[in-house]
């Protein structure tokens, strides 16, 4: 347990196994593939056909690592992008203490980044605060981890 001043809290934790991680980079892999992973397995032409049927430019694909590394979804933030040969976006620490999340996003659309993870809390937070509008590059976000509101 971990101890407060006034009263004593029960820490939360989730175990990752190497199996359970496994399962979620292929689902990952499968349901949500990136750019880069679309060409290696469909072939240049029909990755293009493919995004251009779903209205995305077909660039390569640039993650923005946003989740705190004490949080298991990180993991698979990490590990999904590298091991299929994306870039992996990582803000540092002095931007999102001083700009918070608005700060990410704008640094994120200059690096060119195409996927964001964050909560629906954070999501927005983004749209009030960031000006998601300018993001121009930003393709897809998983927005996960509470309930969202309407």
């Amino acid at each position: 347990p971990i101890t407060g001043r006034r009263k004593q809290k029960i820490g939360k934790a989730v175990l990752q196994c190497h199996g359970g991680l496994i399962n979620r980079v292929n689902w990952h892999y499968e349901t949500f593939p990136f750019v880069q992973q679309l060409r290696r397995d469909e072939g240049y032409c029909e990755a293009k056909k493919l995004l251009d049927a779903d209205g995305i430019e077909p660039v390569d694909d640039v993650v923005v690592r946003r989740t705190p590394l004490s949080f298991v979804d990180s993991i698979c933030e990490i590990f999904a992008t590298l091991l299929a040969g994306v870039c992996l976006y990582i803000p540092s620490p002095e931007l999102i203490e001083k700009e918070g999340l608005a700060g990410i996003a704008h640094e994120a659309e200059r690096a060119g980044a195409t996927r964001i993870s964050c909560l629906p809390s954070q999501l927005q937070q983004i749209l009030r605060y960031g000006n998601i509008n300018r993001w121009k590059s930003l393709n897809f976000a998983v927005v996960s981890g509470e309930p969202c509101s309407p």
